[in-house]
């Protein structure tokens, strides 16, 4: 998992539909701190931008919530369009579908400085 860095937030956040639900906020937030940030291999799993490569039981673990509430919490993002999932025996890829909204690499425009202030 990434330790360093950071992740873009913005204040609209509060009016997202799953804000006020406490478990699939968090469980939302979790999976875009553990987002790759590029193309890369993770425990010898391709993940693309925005992917997170884990499980129920992992998730459970990292968060200390059930198994069970993580299901349900992984269900209602499917099912609300923020996520898309492909599971087998050892683990799930999860892709954030609008990543690249949310964390545009874009830095803010420099400043252009004129010829009167040099």
């Amino acid at each position: 998992m990434a330790t360093q860095g950071y992740i873009k937030l913005h204040r609209q956040f509060m009016e997202w539909q799953h804000y006020s639900d406490g478990t699939t906020m968090r469980v939302f937030l979790h999976l875009l701190l553990k987002a790759s940030t590029k193309d890369a291999v993770r425990w010898g799993h391709q993940t693309k931008r925005g992917q997170v490569y884990t499980s129920r039981e992992r998730l459970a673990e990292e968060l200390n919530i059930s198994v069970s509430t993580i299901r349900r919490s992984l269900i209602k993002l499917k099912e609300s369009g923020e996520i898309a999932a492909e599971g087998n025996a050892k683990g799930t890829l999860i892709t954030i579908v609008n990543y690249n909204k949310y964390q545009d690499s874009e830095a803010p425009p420099k400043p252009q400085i004129s010829h009167f202030e040099q």
